[in-house]
């Protein structure tokens, strides 16, 4: 249920069912209300972190680890649009099965939030976690689709 919850989350982005990356990326821009710049890093800080948002007042930045193949850093990347969206979208976007964090105040700009330590899987930070990482699922299966070979649509 919560990958149809997902995919139907994706949806409201207003994306085809075989949507480009940039597609994508302008549409969640498009949700944030200020640029999104994609950046692969290779900086050591990020050994054990895959993915960073950082948001600012005028922009925002999604940081991935420039070592990474380019399947992760696309998967990792969507987890950041995800947290955007769920910091960012409309209230009606969200569902028991896609809980909006309680603190989605927009924060403040110049700030980088990490989500909060969850102690476990029956959490409200971990159900928002989990539904994060299905809208980052449901969103690159939207991009990937473009380049799906015949098998690869049939079997997924």
């Amino acid at each position: 249920m919560i990958v149809e919850a997902a995919e139907q989350f994706v949806t409201r982005l207003g994306l085809a069912q075989t949507a480009s990356w940039g597609e994508l990326h302008e549409a969640v821009e498009s949700v944030y209300g200020k640029p999104i710049y994609l950046v692969a890093s290779n900086s050591s800080s990020l050994r054990a972190v895959t993915g960073l948002w950082i948001d600012t007042a005028e922009f925002g930045a999604v940081v991935c680890r420039e070592r990474d193949d380019l399947h992760t850093q696309s998967q990792n990347a969507c987890h950041e649009l995800a947290h955007i969206l769920f910091a960012r979208a409309p209230e009606d976007w969200f569902s028991d099965l896609l809980p909006r964090p309680q603190t989605a105040d927009h924060g403040a700009p110049g700030t980088t939030r990490f989500c909060a330590s969850t102690t476990g899987a029956d959490t409200i930070e971990s159900q928002i976690e989990e539904a994060i990482e299905e809208v980052a699922f449901a969103m690159t299966r939207r991009i990937q689709s473009i380049n799906r070979t015949a098998e690869e649509t049939y079997f997924g």
